[in-house]
């Protein structure tokens, strides 16, 4: 968070994992909650036919289908943040889904769509490693 507020990364979270987050930090006080509200950012969605939401979601692009095809088993929560990494250009996709933290699902991702995907602490180390480049 400090990152973000100093203005060197910024943090685009999908609903999806907002619901997943937000709910257990009722224990850290209005304060620390603000301060989260503050710096995130909700990521769009890529439109889909009679579901979007206007002057937010965004356009998919010639990758979108085989995104959606190579995810077939992900769920729709994971198929929609995918698509809107993909589409948007982001650099880092944090998660816990031990399936997409394997090596060679990570490397895919990179080559493929050119974003990393890691846990928290990968994040902080690729974004460390950028600020020192």
């Amino acid at each position: 968070m400090t990152l973000a507020e100093a203005g060197e990364v910024e943090i685009l979270v999908s609903s999806f994992a907002w619901d997943e987050v937000y709910k257990p930090l009722n224990e850290l006080g209005n304060s620390k909650k603000e301060r989260l509200r503050r710096v995130v950012q909700h990521l769009p969605k890529v439109a889909r036919l009679g579901e979007w939401r206007l002057d937010f979601d965004v356009l998919g692009h010639e990758g979108s289908a085989e995104i959606e095809h190579s995810l077939s088993r992900a769920s729709r929560p994971d198929k929609e943040q995918f698509l809107s990494y993909a589409s948007l250009g982001l650099g880092f996709f944090v998660t816990k889904d031990k399936h997409f933290l394997k090596e060679s699902v990570r490397t895919d991702f990179k080559r493929k769509y050119s974003f990393q995907a890691g846990n928290p602490k990968d994040c902080v180390d690729w974004i460390k490693k950028r600020q020192t480049s």
